[in-house]
């Protein structure tokens, strides 16, 4: 199935004389395109994550499996943390384009 980022938002103030009511149905990848972007706050949980899944095997493998367990639970909570920082950025960003 595929999913559009479609959101019940707010249109930013894109022509000063023209805004819809709010909870007007807003394509994310049109109004905010540079936050569906990578951007530099996204590295280091990207990074983080991916360092976290090659020690999690190479321990599986190579020293007791308990322990790559262990480190193979953080991936899911570094890429976590990461979607909650970018629900914040987003979250931010439309309440400074409603306030204008």
């Amino acid at each position: 199935m595929f999913f559009d980022a479609t959101l019940l938002l707010p249109r930013p103030n894109l022509e000063s004389s023209r805004r819809l009511a709010p909870g007007s149905a807003i394509s994310l990848q049109i109004f905010y395109p540079k936050l569906l972007m990578y951007q530099k706050l996204d590295y280091p949980f990207l990074i983080g994550a991916f360092i976290s899944l090659v020690a999690s095997v190479s321990l599986w493998f190579l020293v007791s499996r308990e322990i790559g367990l262990f480190v193979g639970i953080w991936v899911p909570s570094i890429l976590s943390l990461w979607v909650g920082t970018r629900v914040v950025m987003l979250s931010n960003r439309i309440s400074a384009d409603r306030g204008k």
